[in-house]
């Protein structure tokens, strides 16, 4: 199923890349700004299972060639990144020369999310946690569609709803329970909630025109910039305001410079954190500045010079701008 072309998704994706890269680079600004990964979450939760419930309705899902799709999208710019990390690890980030190939391993199994619960490290790599967790949910996501699909959609998104709940109090009874362990943050089942709310938005059975998306996306600027509670409190907070975005996304969202760094939000994800290790963390603003200046760049290369080429090859054709990412 193509998706229609919705430029302000684009613009989600450039507020949650900004979003963490303010809170990586310019923490004072942006003290919320990690859950510009549940942002993403939940945008790639209702793309994904979009897809998947269409081609579940016009005759079965394709497994086979949804995870090829997954793939040609998402490793050629990862396996860029893991190339430059073990080759040039020892002189970008020496003091993890002797590390660097199970950082790449882990990251290229998608498994630094487990790593991270299990066995923390932090390493240029370590941000790659948050696509593990989507690639594990893109391995099993279309079997769970295959069996929603059979139910009405109102159904479907009472379940995929109260999942969200049942796993958002889990998490906070888990983060009560043992406050000092990484396993709320990072194990999947603890933060994929924000999945399950972008899946159960997909089955909606009718439209959400509630005018309210400007003031959403406010709302959204707002915990990013100024949020100073714990994950556990404040990400079901971002998932839902960006839930709510999603149903009435406003106009400035599919403006041409936010569209642009929507387009390339992935590249610059996966880059920004090793510029990060290696000009050693940006000490003041006008550094942080010149280091999102500098991702961007690395995103904007990675997407028109490689990811872009894999999707669309030798047909000319660009695949739509509200697909996954």
């Amino acid at each position: 199923m193509a998706l229609r072309y919705r430029p302000e998704l684009d613009g989600l994706r450039a507020i949650a890349i900004f979003a963490v890269m303010g809170f990586h680079f310019a923490r004072p600004l942006a003290t919320g700004g990690s859950f510009g990964v549940d942002i993403f979450f939940v945008l790639s939760g209702y793309l994904i299972t979009s897809i998947l419930l269409g081609q579940a309705e016009e005759g079965g899902i394709r497994y086979g060639a949804f995870l090829a799709r997954r793939a040609r999208r998402l490793l050629p710019a990862l396996f860029l990144l893991l190339a430059v990390y073990v080759a040039l690890g020892p002189i970008l980030w020496p003091q993890f020369a002797n590390r660097r190939w199970l950082d790449a391993a882990t990251a290229a199994f998608y498994v630094t999310n487990l790593r991270e619960t299990f066995w923390p490290a932090d390493t240029p790599l370590s941000h790659t946690w948050s696509l593990a967790i989507e690639e594990q949910f893109y391995i099993g996501w279309p079997l769970v569609i295959g069996l929603l699909s059979r139910l009405s959609r109102r159904r479907a998104v009472q379940l995929l709803v109260a999942a969200w709940a049942v796993l958002t109090v889990a998490r906070w009874g888990w983060e009560t329970a043992w406050p000092a362990h990484a396993s709320a943050y990072y194990f999947t089942p603890l933060h994929a909630t924000g999945l399950l709310l972008g899946s159960a938005l997909a089955f909606r059975p009718w439209p959400i025109r509630w005018g309210g998306g400007a003031l959403a996306a406010l709302g959204l600027l707002i915990v990013a910039g100024h949020s100073t509670q714990g994950f556990v409190l404040q990400t079901p907070v971002a998932e839902l305001l960006a839930a709510l975005v999603l149903t009435d996304p406003p106009r400035l969202l599919a403006a041409a410079p936010l569209r642009f760094v929507g387009r390339i939000s992935y590249g610059a994800y996966l880059w920004h954190i090793p510029i990060a290790w290696a000009f050693d963390f940006p000490a003041n603003f006008v550094a942080a500045a010149g280091l999102m200046a500098l991702s961007l760049a690395a995103g904007a290369v990675s997407h028109y010079g490689l990811e872009r080429w894999f999707l669309v090859g030798r047909s000319g054709r660009p695949a739509p701008a509200g697909a996954p990412a």
